[in-house]
């Protein structure tokens, strides 16, 4: 199997190149992120494609929505696939996953158009509410369909999926950027908040899942980690908007009744499949979804919080 540590090693070097050349400088610091991300998860698993899949987070999110950023996302595609199929030596997406979505999250804190047009999702946040209800009304929808296929195909199917499934939706909003015109593009478009790159607060979403899929130690685990993240979130900003007349503090955007709404879904989904560790997880999910402010995107900081506890829970 020489070959294909060769084809994995190239695989990692031409995407980190790739992200260098398209992006410029500002792609370096992540791209040594990316790399020693990924050579300390090989060191640690063994695994040579955890390199690839590092930098594979790097370069689709470094190229979002640039007219070469289809290529990454269809490489990973790919990648992905071909590995499931062939099954290579019992290949484990855990460190690819994590990989990936180390990586990632140090590209959209460091490459300047992202973190400014992430600093304009932050401010547009919850300024028109048809947008924000239709958003999160197709957000809960998402979440439903993952929980519902989890159960179906199991977890480690699941966790191959959700980076297929963030894979996909890259080149959905590249294509969407190359043929604005287009009625999935106008269709997209119209869920998006204004002045905000496609689907940019998505990828904060796509992140958090992504690590739920790795860091999740059984099935229920990760459901419970999908419904927080798609749908308790979903369902206090739908609250929020149309009741939240209670700021949780001074200069928070964020209200009371949101905050509650959203304890509600988190503490029963999390009782209904992992009893009472599963409740006080969801409800203290729920403090950290209202004490996130700025850039600190709340999709991530939950995400990541009932991720780590759940993985923690087992333990005890």
């Amino acid at each position: 199997m020489e070959y294909i540590t060769i084809i994995a090693v190239i695989s990692g070097i031409s995407l980190a190149l790739l992200a260098i050349g398209t992006i410029g400088r500002e792609s370096v610091i992540p791209a040594v992120i990316a790399t020693a991300a990924g050579i300390a998860l090989f060191l640690y698993t063994g695994g040579i494609w955890v390199i690839a899949f590092s930098e594979l987070g790097l370069a689709s999110v470094a190229m979002i929505h640039t007219k070469k950023g289809l290529i990454p996302a269809i490489w990973g595609i790919i990648m992905t696939t071909s590995l499931y199929l062939l099954n290579i030596q019992n290949q484990s997406w855990v460190p690819d996953l994590l990989g990936f979505a180390i990586s990632s999250t140090a590209t959209m804190f460091m490459v300047s158009r992202i973190r400014e047009n992430d600093q304009t999702n932050y401010e547009m946040k919850g300024k028109d509410g048809r947008k924000e209800t239709l958003r999160d009304v197709f957000q809960i929808a998402i979440g439903v369909i993952m929980a519902g296929a989890g159960f179906v195909v199991g977890l480690d199917f699941a966790r191959v999926g959700v980076l297929a499934g963030v894979l996909g939706m890259l080149v959905v909003g590249n294509v969407a950027y190359v043929y604005p015109n287009s009625a999935v593009s106008r269709r997209l478009w119209s869920m998006e908040r204004e002045s905000v790159f496609l689907g940019l607060g998505a990828m904060w979403i796509a992140i958090s899942s992504i690590i739920a899929a790795a860091l999740s130690p059984n099935l229920a685990s990760f459901e419970l980690c999908i419904l927080v993240i798609f749908v308790s979130d979903s369902v206090a900003t739908i609250v929020g908007v149309k009741y939240g007349k209670t700021k949780l503090y001074r200069g928070s955007r964020k209200s009371l009744q949101g905050l509650v709404s959203h304890g509600v879904v988190s503490t029963t989904a999390g009782f209904l499949l992992l009893g009472y560790a599963g409740a006080l997880i969801g409800l203290v999910s729920s403090m950290v979804e209202g004490f996130s402010q700025g850039r600190l995107d709340d999709n991530l900081t939950t995400g990541t919080f009932v991720s780590v506890a759940v993985m923690i829970a087992r333990f005890l």
